[in-house]
């Protein structure tokens, strides 16, 4: 179940990330690379701003995170569509001509080496074993990023 959980997060990330994207790319008329990194950098502060705010009250929890990227997206479909409603609805124009490139296929199989090698062997020193872990599993346990206090400094 909790694989299930991981892998359903992990692709409702990327879900943003993709919406976040294309908003920008579409939005501020950025080349794609800058829009990529722009979007990774707000994403990543939404993920800190809910990860703080939901700390905040105890409910740092698969529950709490889904529910507030649902809120995210939401918002970020509505400024999108209310932004391009014309172009949305009239033009059913798809164009995929920058997946020729060999550099992308490049990078995708790099990406999947490395998650199916993520997923074959797992952390397993020490450090990640005695400190890091528990850490974590503290904060699962109390739903929030509060201190974990240890005798390793």
């Amino acid at each position: 179940m909790e694989a299930i959980t991981s892998i359903g997060t992990f692709i409702f990330g990327l879900f943003n990330f993709g919406i976040l994207w294309l908003l920008i790319y579409s939005s501020f008329k950025k080349g794609r690379r800058d829009s990529f990194v722009s979007a990774a950098l707000y994403s990543g502060v939404f993920l800190w701003g809910l990860a703080e705010f939901l700390s905040l009250f105890n409910c740092l929890t698969f529950g709490g995170i889904l529910s507030g990227c649902i809120v995210y997206d939401i918002c970020i479909i509505l400024l999108l569509f209310s932004k391009y409603r014309r172009k949305i609805l009239s033009t059913p124009e798809l164009r995929i001509s920058h997946l020729k490139h060999w550099e992308f296929y490049f990078i995708g199989g790099v990406l999947i080496i490395t998650f199916f090698l993520a997923l074959a062997y797992p952390p397993n020193n020490w450090d990640s074993m005695t400190y890091h872990l528990p850490r974590i599993e503290h904060w699962i346990q109390n739903g929030n990023l509060d201190h974990y206090y240890t005798s390793i400094s």
